[in-house]
């Protein structure tokens, strides 16, 4: 009986964290296909890599991060964007792939790389590549 509760207990805990990782996963795919620059580094790592069709920048202070990005929906206001692959697991990285497409028809291949603190996972890398 111990052991079928403990195990109960241990599948509630990866459950509701699966959970919450899928949230923040919808969240986040709805800021970016609304231009939401607050919300998408509200979860932002203490370091983001930003990548922004060809400019790479390394930020430390969310309002940087926020105005950098603020600047690329300005100039990129979105049309829509979809996730093309399921979240996926390596090392205790959480990495999804997406495709950002724009009012004028460019369209950029999103990357976002997650990496874990505290239990919670937050952005480490967000990459626009045009195709």
């Amino acid at each position: 009986m111990r052991i079928m509760l403990i195990g109960w207990i241990l599948n509630f805990v990866f459950f509701t964290q699966s959970l919450s990782q899928d949230q923040m996963l919808e969240d986040l795919g709805i800021a970016l296909s609304m231009n939401i620059s607050k919300e998408v580094v509200r979860r932002m790592y203490p370091t983001l890599k930003l990548q922004l069709g060809g400019k790479s920048l390394v930020l430390t202070e969310k309002a940087t991060a926020e105005k950098a990005l603020r600047t690329f929906f300005d100039n990129h206001e979105a049309l829509s964007f979809e996730y093309t692959t399921p979240p996926k697991m390596t090392n205790g990285l959480l990495y999804r792939m997406g495709v950002y497409k724009v009012r004028t028809g460019e369209q950029y291949r999103v990357y976002l790389l997650f990496k874990e603190k505290e239990g919670k996972y937050y952005l480490s890398t967000l990459s626009f590549s045009a195709d």
